[in-house]
């Protein structure tokens, strides 16, 4: 129960950077997913949220982190075990033996698996994030990029409902 409140709280302050974002914009920050029913991991939106230039590099070292971004300033609210600069995260296509290296920032959940997020996908068509929960999977009802068996793709987490019971949700 302890990781659930810890995620549910984290989820707040991300889902309170967002709107901070939509206020500033006009608009939600946007997954690259739109008109799919994809969901991606959360590095799409610490993209936009705290502008980070990758510079087409996988190392972090040479990833830029403007001081003066929405994200910036709501970034040092997080515990260090709940935003990782260094998370793996799969590319699309990728098998294990590719780009095992390959990091970016994402939001962790407090059970250490990186969280999702759609755009459009929350109650009402807002934005929401979702952790896979204290299981680590999703269920069959979010469709994400990951590993099944020796490779990596967009897939389901068994077909089995009882996997997304645990699920947590910034919209509820």
């Amino acid at each position: 129960a302890g990781n659930v409140k810890v995620t549910e709280a984290n989820m707040a302050i991300i889902m309170n950077a967002i709107e901070t974002f939509h206020d500033e914009n006009g608009d939600y920050p946007d997954e690259g997913l739109a008109g799919t029913d994809r969901y991606a991991y959360s590095e799409f939106i610490i993209t936009q949220l705290f502008e980070v230039d990758y510079q087409s590099s996988n190392d972090p070292a040479n990833w830029l982190w403007p001081d003066d971004t929405i994200g910036k300033a709501k970034l040092s609210q997080f515990p260090d075990n709940q935003f990782e600069k260094e998370a793996h995260i799969p590319d699309p296509g990728e098998s294990t033996a590719a780009n095992d290296a390959r990091r970016r920032p994402a939001f962790i959940d407090a059970f250490g698996k990186v969280m999702l997020y759609r755009h459009d996908k929350g109650l009402g068509g807002t934005p929401v994030l979702i952790s896979a929960g204290p299981d680590g999977l999703f269920g069959p009802d979010i469709y994400y990029y990951h590993k099944v068996g020796a490779s990596y793709g967009w897939n389901r987490d068994n077909s089995d409902s009882e996997y997304s019971e645990d699920n947590i949700r910034s919209d509820k």
